[in-house]
């Protein structure tokens, strides 16, 4: 996600923009052995959703579409911290994704 996203920004800098990847691209979303990282849950947190908006126009769509599921930030997850007996559930208004 990382090599894309800086490749898509150096796209309007030079003719030709090359991403090296070790692993073979599966045809299907797929864990790979080069990303040992990609087999738990992964959230995108509003911050970086609000940056991949702009460079990739559609990208909260796509991601839909492949399957991740909004959360509302303190209403959709459960955050507990000792002596807090957890955090009181309330929609904080910020959304995030989340892709199994």
């Amino acid at each position: 996600m990382a090599g894309l996203t800086a490749a898509r920004a150096l796209a309007e800098f030079f003719e030709h923009v090359v991403v090296l990847e070790t692993d073979a691209l599966p045809k299907e979303a797929a864990h790979r052995p080069g990303t040992p990282q990609s087999s738990h849950i992964h959230a995108l947190l509003a911050g970086g959703l609000q940056a991949l908006r702009r460079p990739f126009p559609g990208f909260e769509e796509s991601l839909s579409q492949a399957g991740a599921v909004r959360l509302r930030m303190g209403y959709d997850d459960r955050i507990e911290r000792p002596g807090y007996d957890p955090f009181p559930q309330r929609d904080l208004g910020i959304s995030r994704c989340s892709a199994p």
